[in-house]
């Protein structure tokens, strides 16, 4: 099958040393993908889409903890991927030439520590965006990492916290605030098209899912392999809240 566009999320680690409220991924789960296993992936998906275009989102947990993180990155080029690195830690220099993009997650609870890998990775020269979930009462944070994020000139993205947790769900109300905070700033882009069908979500163990936010199809790359992919890119689409905002 023809994919001319493929994001892979490669939850490389469910190690992290962060205990972020909206997160919903495993706890105490110190798997670790190995390179062999990082190269059968991303080569299987490979030959499955006859991708033209692919990025591979290294993610956890918190890939900068994993061994591997430099080995991930030299497959991942070497299969014609390019590499984003999603995080909450300090990346490796040794790496930073290497990457299209450096992700950096933001929220209340670490807002300050944030910033100062955002101006570190900005003043060595790499590309840096940042990620921040809105929840319940953030919009004063919401309002003060825009305000960062326009003095450095970024792309901000902003998700709304989706999980169980009622208490941390916005209101629609702080929803539709946070979307006129982010029209002030630069053109609003809704990501309206749906996810599915032109992403992989893999796990440590190797399963694979067709969003990071949706656990109710999850195959076993290892068990199924081409017809895992295969599944996964032709999932049901859903409406998709994530919206940002671009430089």
């Amino acid at each position: 099958m023809r994919v001319e566009k493929l994001t892979v999320v490669f939850e490389v680690t469910y190690r992290c040393p962060f205990s972020c409220p909206h997160c919903f991924q495993p706890k105490n789960l110190s798997r670790e993908v190995s390179p062999n296993e990082f190269h059968f992936v991303l080569n299987l998906i490979k030959k499955v889409t006859d991708f033209k275009h692919a990025t591979v989102i290294l993610s956890g947990g918190e890939p900068c903890t994993a061994r591997h993180l430099s080995t991930y990155i030299d497959i991942a080029k070497h299969l014609g991927y390019d590499v984003v690195l999603e995080t909450r830690w300090l990346p490796p220099m040794t790496v930073l030439e290497h990457l299209k993009h450096v992700v950096v997650s933001i929220d209340s609870w670490n807002l300050e520590l944030g910033k100062a890998i955002v101006n570190y990775v900005h003043k060595l020269g790499g590309r840096v965006a940042v990620r921040t979930t809105l929840v319940r009462n953030g919009l004063s944070t919401l309002s003060e990492i825009l305000n960062f994020c326009m003095s450095k000139n970024i792309p901000l993205a902003v998700a709304p916290y989706i999980g169980t947790n009622t208490d941390l769900r916005p209101t629609k109300f702080e929803v539709q605030k946070a979307l006129d905070m982010l029209s002030m700033y630069r053109e609003v882009y809704y990501m309206s098209n749906c996810m599915v069908g032109k992403s992989i979500v893999v796990d440590p163990y190797l399963n694979a899912r067709s969003c990071v936010f949706l656990f109710d199809d999850v195959i076993s790359i290892v068990h199924y392999r081409e017809k895992a992919i295969e599944k996964v890119l032709q999932g049901k689409k859903y409406r998709c809240i994530e919206y940002g905002l671009v430089p």
